[in-house]
């Protein structure tokens, strides 16, 4: 039987490819590429602190309004973070937040001068922006289990693996469903060994399978007699530097069928 512990990994930089595409009932939708700058070094209270920067690259992502345009006008502006994480690769803290907070004070005027037409709804959205930098809750929420970063930020690190037994993670998205928390349980299994890869393989499955479809009769003011055909599935694997641990590549599916129709998200995250 062969087995790797995986330990999280400190004292690199790295730049890493990331791309999104989106399909329904196997025809593409949409495809966005960018571009993520890291660096991760152990610090004197035994966290690490993950210095990473999003450029966003290529989008054929259909915007129709404003409101996403400017959401993501922000997201591609204030795009470094200096993050501080435990050894469950978890964000405990952003230490550049009151930075971050304070560019987006002295740029409002100029978002302003720059969609007069849009001035009470800019407002608007930007005190929700920086509502959202000053509750370090729900930063650190949407980073670690929204979109293709909740992948990265996972607790996979610290554990021994082998091709005999499925290790357990659990895991929160709160992309799939707007308003919902969906925990998943992830079954990961060591499936490459070489000289300088760790290969894991894993699928992930929704936590409470029977309780979900309740949830969203409920959410979208369905009857409850009413049938909902709900179901999704994650599969994907990981490849990491056998001496160092830092992740070399990340490659998801999430499958998800909703009332006959069927859509699906692949994700990926490649070393550069």
């Amino acid at each position: 039987m062969s087995e790797h512990f995986l330990k999280f990994s400190s004292g690199f930089e790295k730049n890493y490819e990331l791309i999104q595409e989106g399909y329904r009932d196997d025809e593409i939708e949409y495809q966005s590429k960018s571009r993520m700058e890291i660096k991760i070094e152990k610090n004197k209270y035994n966290d690490f602190e993950c210095k990473m920067k999003i450029i966003y690259g290529e989008s054929n992502f259909c915007v129709n309004s404003f409101k996403t345009a400017f959401v993501t006008e922000l997201y591609k502006k204030y795009n470094y973070y200096n993050l501080i994480l435990n050894s469950e690769n978890k964000i405990i803290k952003v230490k550049n937040k009151r930075e971050i907070i304070k560019n987006l004070e002295s740029d409002s005027f100029s978002y302003i001068k720059k969609y007069p037409e849009k001035g009470q709804l800019l407002v608007y959205l930007i005190q929700k922006f920086k509502s959202m930098m000053e509750n370090e809750e729900i930063f650190k929420q949407n980073m670690m289990n929204t979109h293709i970063l909740s992948y990265f930020f996972i607790d996979i690190y610290n554990k021994a693996y082998n091709n005999a037994e499925s290790v357990n993670v659990r895991k929160n998205f709160d992309d799939i469903i707007y308003g919902l928390s969906i925990p998943f349980i992830f079954d990961i299994k060591l499936s490459g060994n070489n000289e300088d890869t760790v290969s894991l393989l894993y699928e992930a499955e929704m936590e409470n399978k029977q309780e979900i479809p309740t949830l969203l009769k409920k959410y979208f003011g369905n009857s409850e007699n009413e049938s909902f055909g709900f179901d999704t599935k994650i599969i994907g694997n990981y490849k990491f530097d056998k001496i160092h641990g830092f992740m070399k590549e990340m490659n998801t599916t999430r499958i998800l069928s909703a009332e006959g129709k069927n859509y699906k998200t692949v994700y990926r995250i490649m070393e550069k």
